[in-house]
C-alpha cells in the first residue's frame, strides 16, 4: 500500500512538473521582456497601460498616435482592460506604411518622484512588428498636459512651468 502511495506521489509530482514546464508562455512575458535602454536620443519614460508597465517609452512630439505592440493590447483585451474599436493605418518614420488596430484603455506616465499622469478612456494604437518600446505620441502628451524639457530629457506638467 505505502509503495502505490509513493509510486502515485511520484507520478502526480512528475506530471505537474511537466504541465508547468510546458505551459504556454504568457503574452505578456513575451512582450515585456525586452526592454530598450534610455539612450541619449530622445526623451523615455516609464508608462502603464491597462495594469502593464512598459519600461523606456520613447515621447515623440511629432507622432500622431500612441503606439504600444500588438500582443500587450490583445491580453489587456482579454483581461476586460482594454476594448478593440477598428482599425487604422499608419505611416512609419521610414515612410512605410503598417496596419494597426485601435483600442480604449487607460494610459498613465509614472515619473521618478512618484507622482502619476493618468487619462482613462483613451484611444491607443498597436502594430504587430515587433517593437522594444511603446511610443508615446502627440495627442496623449496634450491629453495628460504634459510638456518635454529637451535640455533634461524629462515629461512635465504645464502647471509645473
Amino acid at each position: 500500500m505505502r509503495t502505490c502511495i509513493a509510486i502515485g506521489f511520484i507520478v502526480l509530482s512528475a506530471f505537474a512538473l511537466h504541465t508547468h514546464n510546458n505551459r504556454p508562455p504568457d503574452p505578456t512575458e513575451r512582450c515585456t521582456s525586452v526592454r530598450t535602454t534610455n539612450n541619449s536620443s530622445g526623451t523615455h519614460v516609464t508608462i502603464q497601460v491597462g495594469n502593464i508597465q512598459l519600461h523606456s517609452a520613447l515621447v515623440d512630439t511629432g507622432a500622431s498616435k500612441t503606439v504600444v505592440p500588438g500582443c500587450i493590447m490583445r491580453t489587456l483585451a482579454d483581461r476586460g482592460l482594454a476594448q478593440h474599436i477598428g482599425s487604422t493605418t499608419l505611416t512609419m518614420a521610414d515612410d512605410s506604411v503598417q496596419r494597426a488596430q485601435k483600442w480604449r484603455t487607460t494610459v498613465q506616465v509614472l515619473f521618478a518622484d512618484n507622482r502619476v499622469a493618468t487619462i482613462t478612456d483613451h484611444v491607443v494604437t498597436s502594430i504587430e512588428q515587433p517593437l522594444y518600446s511603446a511610443l508615446l505620441g502627440h495627442p496623449t502628451l496634450a491629453a495628460l498636459d504634459l510638456l518635454v524639457d529637451p535640455k533634461h530629457k524629462k515629461l512635465v506638467y504645464r502647471g509645473d512651468l
